[in-house]
């Protein structure tokens, strides 16, 4: 009877380490290939094939020459308008509005529900610690779970980010780097993030040839973005847990590895069952067939 038991407690422990194992994710990039199901900008334009999709092709390196390493943007806003600090400025469902701090606005929709905790922003790139580039001052990080105009919470808002020497260096070899800002926030589920332009590259002379004896630049409406990462894990609803006897519910409903094909998850965890059931059952019948050999067995001791 002990080993009857010990033989259900194992299995009940084996089936709840592994729907604890399928349900909860490691922390990672989220935002790839894979999970940008969608995007639209605001106050942009376009200025080669590959923008923002090089965003979140997961690749870090950056180089000057090459414009499909870094998504080249330019704001609608003329390069007049922008030197004078007259660009126009956009609301969240893409009026224009002066009160608005957003310059320009790119929304991404992911292809599921995220728990959203953090983010890193790569601009353009640097040698030996010193910006190739200038990179821009100030831009937010928006997320929600339905993408309505009212339904957005801003996680990360920066200022003066390259003038107040704010940027890391990201390496990527031959003391060659790319500047970029990363910062944590509180945990947050969204489906929908938008990245809010709030100010160009750097116009402060006197900050900025103190930052990097660097001038500005003559085209302030234009600016580079290498990638953009996301940090989180996929939401996945948990099933109510349910008494021993209705086990097979529990198998046949938790929540399945990532790398399965979609429709084969069920069938791998219900095979998987069984043939933990089977193993169970044969140690079972032959724990009790030595049982009774050993009862039965009515030869003398020598």
């Amino acid at each position: 009877m002990k080993k009857y038991f010990s033989v259900l407690l194992l299995f009940t422990l084996f089936l709840s380490l592994f729907s604890m194992h399928v349900s909860a994710q490691e922390k990672e990039n989220i935002c790839t290939y894979y999970t940008v199901r969608a995007y639209h900008e605001i106050g942009l334009q376009k200025i080669n094939a590959y923008c923002p999709e090089l965003c979140f092709d997961g690749n870090l390196v950056y180089t000057r020459t090459d414009s499909s390493t870094y998504s080249d943007n330019r704001l609608l806003s003329s390069q007049k308008d922008t030197l004078r600090g007259q660009a126009a400025h956009y609301s969240l469902t893409g009026e224009e509005d002066p009160d608005s701090p957003y310059l320009c606005i790119i929304f991404f929709e992911l292809d599921s529900l995220y728990q959203l905790d953090g983010f890193s922003f790569y601009g353009s790139g640097a040698e030996n610690g010193i910006p190739t580039n200038l990179n821009i001052d100030g831009f937010d990080i928006l997320v929600s779970k339905t993408g309505d105009a009212s339904d957005w919470t801003t996680v990360y808002s920066g200022t003066e980010l390259h003038c107040g020497k704010q940027y890391e260096f990201y390496e990527i070899g031959n003391g060659k780097q790319v500047a970029y800002i990363t910062a944590d926030f509180e945990s947050i589920e969204a489906q929908y993030v938008a990245f809010a332009l709030t100010q160009t590259r750097c116009l402060h002379k006197a900050s900025l040839r103190q930052a990097y004896d660097m001038e500005i630049t003559d085209h302030p409406e234009y600016f580079r973005m290498t990638e953009l990462e996301l940090y989180g894990a996929e939401v996945i609803e948990e099933e109510e847990t349910l008494p021993f006897a209705d086990v097979t519910t529990i198998i046949t409903t938790a929540a399945a590895p990532s790398f399965l094909l979609p429709g084969y998850e069920a069938i791998l965890i219900i095979i998987l069952a069984i043939g933990m059931v089977s193993a169970a059952l044969l140690l079972l019948r032959r724990t009790n067939t030595q049982r009774n050999t050993a009862e039965n067995d009515t030869t003398p001791p020598n």
